[in-house]
């Protein structure tokens, strides 16, 4: 293994171009690093010749969004003529209105939402709490669920805004299932998320000239890094 230098590891590094991803080489040369210093702390060798060696640059992957045609299709898909579909209307509303977490979302009570000012009270990641703007139309898809919601209320958990048919808190699994319904039905032919959805909603904003700053705050990110 003293053989072995930082040149060589360097070509086996480049040997690998052309065949794998750098993200996959990176891995590979983390690997060779972590096998150095397990064998350094074993006393087999002295210094590490993978430390020398860069790694690949890994580029980053743009987030899925929906265009502005396909978001609409998809928001006009739920059958408003019942309870469960006006619920369904206001659940994908407000996923794409506030670019809430679809955790934020099943967990949002009645107490945190001002319908009169539009705006959400949203308790986020390190209970780090955030007032999220809503647009008239999320604001009237919820009005319109709450004329029938009582309809599903049961129990103790009749303070949460979504509920499922049994009257319990709706589930994050429950959402999902939810999306991928109404995405068949509108022909989207994509896999989407409900983070996609927090995505489509940054994405519209900085299209639309929303500063990266106030889309920041308004996710919920500590690091403007990881709304870029």
């Amino acid at each position: 293994m003293d053989s072995v230098d930082h040149v060589v590891v360097r070509d086996y590094v480049g040997s690998l171009f052309g065949n794998k991803n750098p993200t996959s080489i990176a891995r590979k040369l983390s690997s060779i690093r972590s096998f150095y210093d397990f064998c350094i702390r074993k006393g087999h060798v002295k210094t590490n010749p993978a430390k020398q060696v860069a790694s690949p640059k890994i580029p980053k992957r743009i987030p899925k969004f929906l265009t502005v045609d396909e978001t609409v299709a998809l928001l006009d898909c739920p059958n408003t003529s019942s309870t469960l579909g006006r619920r369904d209307k206001a659940i994908l509303e407000v996923l794409y209105a506030s670019g809430l977490r679809v955790s934020e979302l099943v967990n949002l009570k009645m107490q945190d939402l001002n319908l009169t000012e539009g705006i959400v009270r949203v308790l986020g990641k390190g209970r780090k709490e955030r007032i999220v703007p809503m647009g008239s139309k999320a604001c009237e898809a919820l009005r319109r669920y709450f004329d029938l919601r009582t309809g599903l209320v049961s129990g103790n958990n009749n303070d949460a805004v979504f509920l499922n048919k049994r009257g319990e808190k709706i589930s994050v699994r429950s959402i999902e299932r939810i999306l991928v319904k109404y995405l068949k039905q509108s022909g989207i032919n994509k896999t989407v998320t409900p983070h996609v959805l927090r995505h489509t909603f940054a994405t519209h904003l900085l299209n639309a000239g929303v500063d990266m700053r106030g889309i920041q705050e308004l996710l919920g990110h500590s690091s403007l890094s990881t709304t870029q």
